[in-house]
C-alpha cells in the first residue's frame, strides 16, 4: 500500500506543477543565481569588499541596508510571480509595490532630518589627541 499512496502523492505534486508554479520558481532560481554571480565576481576584484554594501554613510554596518535589499529583493519576486500567476492583479500589484518602494527614500530623508542620526556612545579610556 504505501508504493500506491507514495505514486498518488507525486501524482498530485506533478498535476500541481503548472506553468504558474514553474516559471516563477525558475525566475526566484535565476535572480538568485545571478546574485550569486554578480557577488562572486565582485568580490574576485581587487577594489569591491561586500561589506561596503552593507554600511552606511559613517562607514559602520547597517542592518537597515541589509532588510532593505532583502525586502526589495522578496518584493521584487513576488511582483513577479503576480505577473504569471495572477495575471488579473498585475495593475493592483504594481500599483502597491511602487506605492512602497516609491516613498522609501523621501520617508528615511524625512526621518533622518527630523530625529537625526544615531551615534554610537563614546568609549571610556579614549585620549583626547595632542594638539
Amino acid at each position: 500500500m504505501a508504493g500506491d499512496t507514495l505514486r498518488a502523492y507525486l501524482a498530485a505534486l506533478a498535476s500541481s506543477l503548472t506553468i504558474g508554479v514553474i516559471i516563477p520558481l525558475m525566475i526566484l532560481g535565476l535572480m538568485v543565481f545571478a546574485a550569486w554571480i554578480l557577488l562572486s565576481r565582485a568580490q574576485a576584484s581587487k577594489d569591491f569588499n561586500i561589506a561596503d554594501v552593507l554600511k552606511d554613510e559613517a562607514g559602520k554596518v547597517s542592518s537597515d541596508r541589509l532588510t532593505l535589499l532583502a525586502t526589495w529583493g522578496a518584493s521584487t519576486w513576488l511582483l513577479s510571480v503576480v505577473v504569471f500567476a495572477l495575471p488579473q492583479h498585475v495593475v493592483e500589484a504594481y500599483a502597491i509595490y511602487l506605492g512602497v518602494w516609491g516613498p522609501v527614500a523621501a520617508a528615511k530623508s524625512f526621518f533622518r532630518h527630523k530625529y537625526g542620526v544615531p551615534t554610537a556612545p563614546e568609549k571610556e579610556g579614549k585620549e583626547e589627541p595632542k594638539t
